[in-house]
């Protein structure tokens, strides 16, 4: 899961400016400390979880109507994901076609499978940076086909040298565990997915915000052996201007941090929320997550500021709290790995 002038203005110029160099003297220490323990792993694998059917005192399992595959040549921190989910499978390579008739080589497993990808090496990941989860659902029989996706963050500690790669979790009781587990929070809360890039690049990047984490995918008339694509974009938010501004007519946002989402006012249509109400709730709802403030009081009543974020005073409280909790994640966290549940 990249981190302006008349009379009137130039204050506020002058204030972002600023902060600017606040966020650079932050991220300047977190790319020395990347260095050191900053390697997070883009690796996403899927738990399919089979539905259970009861027959008197015996228990069985009702047959799925599709498999789940991935494509790639490689694993992606193939060692780390072994070492932190041994269950998990590389897959067995297997041939069919997609829905143009191209066939192709698929890994498919009937339980867990780890995902895969054609980068040559691996790689750091940072604010800013963004990736596609892309994988493959196959029917095993002909017709409708309805997939269910939930998606978690989950948090790595240690994986260098000697260093054993420990999941961060609420029992976690190594070196600085409260801190660790925050940032482990922090983590989730910083990464977020959606479900399309948007058609004006240049204005802003995504559509449908997936803000519960959850996607629910239909694929009508399927047939059965042929590889139907999903994909899910995710992206590690460089700054907290490019969620919450509605507007970016005071400057806050420098022009090359281009907004994640449309900068619109929030709206709710026919009960259908647009991605600005969205994701302005999902700052709001996740706001522990999302933001590290030092007085507990400051999360109260955080739903009118983030609704304000517009304003200076507003943006700037907003803007530390996150970019605090991006220094919290590059101190203390050092892999995540993202994991997609998928049920019929």
């Amino acid at each position: 899961m990249k981190r302006f002038i008349s009379t009137s203005a130039a204050g506020s110029a002058a204030d972002d400016n600023k902060n600017r160099k606040k966020s650079l003297l932050k991220f300047g220490i977190l790319a020395f400390l990347a260095l050191l323990v900053w390697i997070f792993s883009t690796i996403a694998w899927f738990a399919m979880n089979d539905r259970v059917s009861a027959d008197g005192m015996n228990v069985g399992v009702a047959g799925m109507p599709f498999k789940i595959a991935a494509k790639g040549s490689r694993v992606r921190y193939s060692d780390e994901i072994t070492a932190a989910r041994s269950d998990f499978s590389f897959g067995s390579s297997g041939s069919y076609v997609n829905s143009s008739n191209v066939s192709g080589t698929y890994y498919t497993d009937t339980d867990k499978l780890i995902l895969r990808f054609d980068a040559a090496t691996d790689g750091e990941v940072k604010p800013g940076d963004s990736g596609i989860i892309e994988f493959y659902v196959i029917p095993t029989t002909d017709g409708d086909i309805t997939a269910n996706i939930s998606l978690d963050v989950i948090s790595f500690t240690g994986g260098s040298d000697d260093e054993e790669l420990t999941e961060i979790t609420a029992s976690y009781s190594g070196t600085n565990a409260a801190e660790t587990i925050d940032a482990a929070k922090y983590m989730k809360g910083h990464i977020m997915f959606f479900r399309e890039l948007s058609s004006s690049q240049s204005s802003y990047t995504y559509t449908g915000a997936l803000t519960d984490r959850t996607l629910t995918v239909s694929i009508p008339n399927a047939v059965h052996d042929v590889a139907y694509p999903v994909q899910i974009h995710w992206m590690w938010p460089k700054t907290l201007g490019q969620l919450a501004l509605q507007t970016n007519a005071a400057g806050l946002r420098p022009a090359s941090n281009i907004p994640v989402i449309q900068e619109t006012a929030p709206a709710t249509v026919g009960g259908v929320k647009n991605d600005k109400r969205l994701v302005l709730d999902y700052l709001y709802s996740e706001r522990e997550s999302v933001f590290k403030f030092d007085s507990t009081s400051t999360y109260t009543g955080l739903d009118t500021v983030i609704d304000s974020a517009d304003t200076q005073a507003n943006f700037e409280l907003l803007t530390d709290g996150y970019n605090d909790a991006d220094s919290d994640i590059g101190t203390y966290v050092s892999y995540f790995l993202i994991e997609l549940t998928v049920t019929a």
